[in-house]
């Protein structure tokens, strides 16, 4: 039996963009948020490489923050060890990831031109990660079960891509902001 893994060609297009990584298991969904957008260099990678990223078994990768959430759920192991997962980790942490259904939602902000300044970069990005930051902060308050290790203590309150904030809002049933930001 063969399987067909079809791309459409957008998901590979670099945006600035807020995504959310669904896994559901069984009855249990996690949530992870993430934004495109480096900090260091003009880039700003597509939805389906930042997944490929997010589930990459490379100990010492720093992109893989899903994989290692579950590594960490499933194994008990020690994150500060870099050595290579072993075999029987893969094997149950690809267990875990066969056994659920992993949804990948992406959410564009700003338009992406390789031949952007670096300082236009970083404004472009510093726009996308406050709005990263109001996400996570609404899926906290909401008590969904965030991979995220880090809740934002302050955010701004002024959102400003609001259509789109509206949406994941409805999308993911978030509750409505608690004024302690």
């Amino acid at each position: 039996m063969s399987i067909l893994l079809e791309i459409d060609g957008e998901y590979l297009k670099s945006k600035y963009s807020v995504y959310i990584i669904e896994i559901v298991n069984g009855n249990r969904k996690y949530y992870y948020i993430g934004q495109t957008g480096d900090a260091h260099y003009v880039t700003a990678r597509s939805p389906f490489r930042r997944l490929v990223g997010h589930l990459s078994d490379l100990k010492s990768s720093t992109e893989n923050q899903v994989y290692k959430y579950f590594a960490s759920l499933l194994l008990n192991n020690d994150e500060n060890n870099l050595s290579s997962y072993s075999s029987c980790d893969k094997e149950k942490i690809e267990k875990f990831f066969v056994e659920s259904k992993i949804k990948m939602y992406s959410f564009p902000i700003i338009d992406f031109s390789y031949r952007e300044t670096l300082e236009n970069h970083k404004s472009k990005r510093k726009k996308v990660l406050e709005f990263e930051k109001q996400i996570i902060v609404r899926f906290h308050e909401s008590s969904k079960n965030l991979i995220n290790k880090k809740i934002p203590k302050k955010v701004n309150p002024q959102i400003e891509f609001v259509s789109t904030f509206n949406e994941i809002i409805e999308k993911f049933e978030l509750q409505p902001a608690h004024n302690n930001t």
